[in-house]
């Protein structure tokens, strides 16, 4: 029997259905979760069709939980000989730290650690932060329920407690551009929970609660390899600010990664990057095996349309969680996070996924291919 869910929108505390399309979509390289949604009035109806407009407070809803709370940021009406049409859309209360400049004062921050500077720079906007791995995780139930949970939770938690000695930022600067350098610097990534609230974690150790196996749930799938944007090494140089004080090479930073995969087709492709304010060589060092996995990760991507908008555990999907993958016609085979989910609110209730390998997001040794290899 083909899903059948509700999706209503709670706008200034009134709560709106019956919507003709619309689709929610997360990604873990936007922290800001974004909808459309579509409705209609025919043209004998001469009141004001459910009036939502541009900068309306919203609360999105599918079978009475919350999975995205921010506002409306357009709203358009137009009609035909036949009827009115009216679309609106928005995101996560988070995209306020997307489109707007930091304004902490002063713009350092001195000995202080990540949860620290992502929350001094979120503050303004009235977004909450949760750091996985620091104590004051002061957010909702549902932010902490369905937000990445890393799967080395120690190391996580030793890197998102660890001081920078000085973090400086631009004037101008927007504020998600400011907490991601912080957050790149402790090799963690952003993402935004259901309640509008910043989430900054590594990759999920929690379960999707179902595999995705071709002729079971997933009937339409794409393997995509593409080595255009990866690099056989990659050498990171930087300035370490706890080092500013020392004369001449004293504060210079190097660090070194490799990718075997690319090396053992003797290919020489190297990468350098030139980073500010590096706290240490450790620091260095873990930048330059983060960017290796990160670009190997998206060198090998799997994309998939299941028959459902809700995972095992009856949630809609959500990215940074992880679904053992069978799909022999893509030579895939093997335990996969969810990198974006683009979520039908209207039926056909039929979820795009994309995937990738937790590797990508971690820092670990990424696995090492041979051409025609199966991803495992």
């Amino acid at each position: 029997m083909p899903p059948n869910h509700r999706t209503e929108l709670l706008v200034n505390g009134e709560l709106h259905s019956g919507f003709t399309g619309g689709h929610l979509m997360r990604s873990m390289n936007a922290p800001a979760s974004n909808f459309e949604l579509q409705y209609s009035a025919t043209r004998t109806d001469t009141g004001r069709a459910w009036p939502i407009y541009e900068g309306d407070h919203c609360e999105l809803k599918i079978d009475d939980k919350t999975v995205l709370v921010g506002y409306v940021d357009r709203s358009t009406v137009g009609y035909d000989p036949m009827a009115r049409t009216y679309t609106v859309s928005g995101r996560s209360k988070t995209a306020d730290l997307i489109d707007c400049s930091c304004v902490h004062t002063p713009r350092e921050w001195l000995n202080a650690n990540l949860a620290r500077i992502a929350r001094d720079a979120a503050q303004p906007f009235g977004v909450q932060v949760a750091v996985f791995g620091d104590s004051n995780r002061n957010v909702g139930r549902r932010t902490r329920a369905r937000a990445a949970v890393p799967a080395n939770g120690a190391q996580a938690a030793t890197a998102a407690q660890r001081a920078m000695t000085k973090f400086k930022f631009q004037a101008g600067e927007p504020a998600i551009e400011v907490i991601r350098r912080a957050a790149a610097l402790r090799g963690m990534f952003l993402f935004d929970g259901p309640d509008g609230d910043l989430v900054i974690a590594r990759v999920a150790a929690d379960d999707a609660g179902v595999a995705l196996r071709r002729g079971v749930n997933v009937f339409k799938g794409e393997r995509t390899g593409d080595w255009s944007q990866r690099f056989s090494e990659y050498r990171f140089r930087g300035q370490s600010n706890a080092r500013d004080d020392l004369p001449g090479s004293a504060g210079r930073l190097n660090g070194k990664a490799e990718d075997p995969t690319l090396q053992a087709r003797e290919r020489f492709r190297p990468f350098v990057v030139t980073k500010k304010g590096a706290g240490g060589r450790e620091d260095i060092g873990a930048m330059a095996v983060i960017e290796r996995n990160k670009r190997a990760g998206q060198s090998e991507t799997y994309r998939c349309t299941v028959n459902d908008i809700v995972d095992g555990n009856d949630e809609a999907w959500n990215v940074g969680y992880l679904a053992d993958v069978d799909d022999d016609w893509c030579a895939i085979r093997g335990r996969m996070v969810v990198v974006s989910a683009r979520i039908p609110l209207v039926g056909p209730w039929q979820t795009d996924l994309e995937l990738s390998w937790p590797e990508a997001f971690d820092e670990v040794d990424y696995p090492t291919r041979g051409r025609g290899d199966v991803w495992s």
